[in-house]
């Protein structure tokens, strides 16, 4: 598992600043937002086989009929 230090942190997050602060999704409505998660969560789950099958050599577990399968987290969030 890759390792990072505070200047990975800082970076990522001075990334996610700009993006944040640089329009497009802060600047969408809300039901804009939750549309865009819904069909985030709909391509997840029509990747999911792929997701698990790409997840498995990293360790990763993944089971069909778990709650926490790939979109899911992003549907409950829309």
């Amino acid at each position: 598992m890759p390792v990072g230090d505070s200047a990975d942190v800082d970076a990522a997050v001075a990334v996610a600043r700009r993006a944040f602060d640089g329009g497009g999704w802060s600047d969408l409505d809300p039901l804009e937002r939750a549309d865009a998660l819904e069909r985030f969560a709909d391509e997840m789950q029509k990747r999911s086989a792929l997701i698990a099958e790409n997840g498995m050599p990293n360790g990763l577990s993944f089971r069909p009929t778990d709650s926490r399968e790939p979109g899911s987290c992003a549907a409950t969030q829309a």
